[in-house]
This record gives structure tokens, sequence and C-alpha cells, in this order.
């Protein structure tokens, strides 16, 4: 229940970068957009009934970190 949570507040934080990527950055949008998709997969695995820990993937910390270091390289603060 607690990585459902967390899988939804990344998203969230992850939707408002891609809004305010989408004109200036399309690359950073992009990748962010490829990140929410994996996001939503992880939460659907985990709201799934009957799946232990173990048969859980792994979060797709690359997918999301990859975003935010591309948006803090922009040094925009709007997006920063």
């Amino acid at each position: 229940r607690n990585q459902a949570l967390l899988c939804q507040e990344v998203e969230s934080e992850l939707r408002e970068l891609c809004l305010e990527c989408r004109k200036k950055f399309p690359i950073i949008k992009e990748y962010t957009e490829k990140a929410i998709l994996k996001i939503r997969q992880h939460r659907d695995l985990v709201d799934q009934d009957g799946r232990s820990e173990e048969d859980l993937p792994e979060f797709p910390l690359d997918e999301v970190l990859r975003a935010i270091l591309m948006a803090c390289e922009t040094f925009q603060q709007k997006i920063v």
C-alpha cells in the first residue's frame, strides 16, 4: 500500500514537470512521460492482490532520476 502511495506522489510531481517542459524541452517531456508510464505499470502491479514483495519488479528509479536530472541541467527556475 505504501508503494502505491509513493507511486502516486512521484507520478504527480513528474506530471507537473512534464507540463513545464512541454514546449521548451520536448526531450525532457518525452523522458518524463516514459517514467510516468513505468510508474503506472509498477503501481498497477503493486495494486494487484496476492502479490508478495518478492514478486514485484523494482521501482523504475533510473527513469525517474534521468528525467529529474535532465530538468536540473536546464537551470530553469520554473522547472527545477
